[in-house]
């Protein structure tokens, strides 16, 4: 979960991290923020938090994410936080009764540590 540092009680979204890929030291992540929070840093917060640990206590190379074209906002969060795009995927999802084209975006771990951006509006908790 994606929570106020200083009150672990209010929750502002959910974070994901699909380790399927690990093998070949590559994690996918997703996060979702509240609608009520949204606009406030926290997802670009969320994501700098998640690179961090990730790269910092598993074998892993490669960050990426995928983002439905039409999400914006999500779009320029994942580059704020220090990944660039990567490449289209094509019909990728099935949402709404209609395939949606991804954009991937992902970070390496040495871009990572050059930046080595991390904040502290949010706290991520949970297992």
């Amino acid at each position: 979960m994606i929570v106020n540092p200083q009150n672990l009680a209010e929750v502002y979204g959910m974070a994901q991290v699909d380790l399927s890929t690990q093998k070949h030291s590559k994690a996918r992540v997703a996060i979702l923020i509240d609608a009520q929070y949204q606009k406030n840093g926290f997802c670009v917060a969320a994501l700098q938090l998640l690179f961090d640990y990730i790269f910092n206590n598993l074998n892993i190379y490669k960050i990426y994410t995928e983002i439905m074209e039409q999400n914006e906002p999500s779009m320029v969060a994942a580059a704020k936080a220090g990944m660039k795009y990567e490449c289209p995927l094509e019909k990728d999802v099935y949402y709404g009764g209609k395939f949606h084209d991804v954009k991937r975006y992902r970070v390496f771990k040495h871009e990572f540590n050059k930046s080595k951006k991390v904040s502290e509006k949010v706290a991520v908790v949970g297992a």
